[in-house]
């Protein structure tokens, strides 16, 4: 993306995952899942931790490589959820990604429309939004709650498009995707008009993401000075 789109603003929707895209959580959300993981006796390394979330679903993990039960699973999970309301106090392990909040002041100062698409529940972005306020300039969300089938079904990328991607005379909107894991670059694919992949010094995927149609950026530096 360019800023040759700056001029035909109220024609985009831009639509943005939140970890990993908005924000780096994926330290602090392992982090929390390894204090709870201590009382099984259990622990996934930080780079399990990114390759999972990047590919499939921490469950699976759990299941596959752990052997935990589903009933443990749920109770860790729980467990974590909670955790972290208290842990966020004790980390500076999340960060916005790197020229993002400038991103977030152009959406907002200039009315484009937008979305924040997530397979994260409600409860955890909402502590999000507490701690850092800047998220509240973004007004449209759709959380895990929102949804049937999460990322990599394109379910919730369609409904956020359905929602907010009319324009004048209900034509629809071109649609730019933010995402930063494979599983969120399959739900956008064939969805969105333009992809962009963000990818952090981990580059998780990043040779498969050279093979397909879409942006390698590594921050939002582009919108500083706009």
């Amino acid at each position: 993306m360019n800023k040759d789109f700056i001029n035909k603003k109220e024609d985009i929707l831009i639509l943005l995952d939140f970890d990993g895209t908005i924000m780096e959580t994926a330290k602090f959300n392992c982090e929390c899942y390894n204090i709870v993981l201590n009382e099984y006796n259990k622990e996934i390394s930080y780079n399990d931790f990114l390759q999972t979330i990047n590919d499939s679903h921490l469950d699976i993990f759990f299941k596959e490589k752990l052997g935990l039960k589903e009933e443990e699973i749920i109770e860790i999970r729980n467990k974590k959820y909670e955790l972290m309301y208290t842990h966020i106090n004790n980390t500076d392990s999340i960060k916005f990604i790197p020229g993002m909040e400038d991103f977030i002041d152009f959406i907002d100062k200039n009315n484009i429309s937008h979305c924040v698409v997530t397979n994260t529940a409600l409860k955890p972005i909402n502590l999000y939004r507490k701690h850092f306020p800047i998220l509240n300039k973004l007004k449209n969300w759709i959380t895990r709650e929102d949804y049937n089938l999460p990322k990599p079904n394109p379910e919730c990328y369609k409904l956020a498009i359905e929602r907010y991607g009319k324009g004048m005379e209900n034509i629809y909107k071109k649609t730019i995707g933010f995402e930063d894991s494979w599983v969120g670059y399959n739900a956008l694919k064939g969805t969105v008009d333009e992809i962009n992949i963000i990818y952090t010094e981990e580059r998780v995927n990043y040779d498969k993401f050279l093979k397909e149609k879409v942006n390698l950026i590594s921050d939002y530096k582009l919108y500083e000075n706009i």
